[in-house]
């Protein structure tokens, strides 16, 4: 997969949903073996005055760009031909997203992508 045409995760970006009261800012971006990227994301807490509440270690899934649209008046599905990189999913948390409590650590986990 070539990998300089894909969109990369914003740098920094607030949560959403159950972390919709977090910031994350990018602190590391790792080249992993397979040519693709990890990073860490400094997970800041808005609600309790910017406290640093881990750090969170990433290793993004690459897939096609897509997003619903209205077509004829019906949702639809359209997929695009842009590679996109999007953060791990509640599902796919602890194979490509870890929370770790210091920079440290997370640099530890990183090293192992």
């Amino acid at each position: 997969m070539k990998t300089d045409n894909i969109k990369r995760l914003p740098i920094e970006f607030k949560g959403k949903g159950d972390v919709s009261n977090y910031y994350y800012t990018q602190v590391y971006k790792h080249k992993c073996n397979d040519g693709k990227y990890a990073y860490i994301y400094k997970q800041t807490d808005a609600s309790a005055g910017g406290y640093i509440a881990g750090y969170e270690v990433i290793k993004p899934i690459v897939a096609n760009d897509a997003k619903m649209e209205i077509v004829d008046g019906k949702r639809k599905f359209i997929k695009y031909d842009t590679l996109k990189e999007f953060y791990p999913s509640t599902n796919q948390w602890g194979i490509y997203g870890f929370t770790c409590k210091t920079i440290e650590r997370a640099m530890e986990k990183i090293a192992k992508f």
